[in-house]
């Protein structure tokens, strides 16, 4: 990711939401349960991942898909489906998942982070106010670029937290209360 030093990068993502992707209907005992015919429904029953996929590729060939937004925050059962698999002749590989609405995500290299559940903060007023002024009065916890995308400074305090990723280096750093990381090259 390119982001300017000094900068705070923000990830939107908006989510258009009608009946035909959520709903529930009620049964002859007045129990309601998820429509099948609703778009959770239909991934409940055969993991449509696959069918999302391949309706892009087919709208933009070439566009590689690697996050799924489950239809109102609902994983399928067997989660390792949002992974990947094969749906009629459609293949697809993700590499991260969002949750509806939670808090600010995780450092990408921090040991916590799970991008099958990756943290968002949900765009509504509430929730933007509450994480902006946590952010705002704790900026240890924030995410700053230093503007080089192949490079990963941290506080050494933090060093047990980070995760190495393959092809990383440590660097010498100028300063010993910062680790500094080459990413990439």
């Amino acid at each position: 990711m390119t982001t300017p030093a000094g900068k705070t990068p923000v990830v939107l993502t908006f989510d258009d939401s009608d009946r035909s992707q959520f709903q529930f209907i009620a049964g002859p005992d007045g129990k309601l349960t998820v429509d099948p015919t609703s778009g959770l429904g239909i991934l409940e029953a055969v993991q449509q991942i696959a069918l999302g996929q391949k309706w892009i590729d087919d709208l933009v060939p070439g566009y590689p898909v690697t996050i799924f937004d489950p239809p109102h925050g609902a994983y399928p059962r067997d989660e390792s489906l949002i992974v990947s698999g094969t749906y009629q002749g459609t293949t697809y590989h993700n590499l991260a998942a969002l949750e509806v609405g939670a808090e600010p995500m995780t450092a990408p290299d921090d040991r916590a982070t799970d991008f099958l559940h990756t943290a968002r903060i949900q765009a509504i007023p509430s929730q933007l106010d509450l994480w902006l002024s946590y952010l705002e009065r704790r900026p240890e916890e924030r995410y700053v670029s230093d503007g080089d995308p192949d490079r990963l400074v941290f506080p050494a305090s933090l060093a047990k937290e980070y995760r190495p990723r393959a092809g990383a280096s440590e660097l010498t750093s100028p300063d010993p209360a910062y680790e500094l990381v080459r990413l990439r090259g």
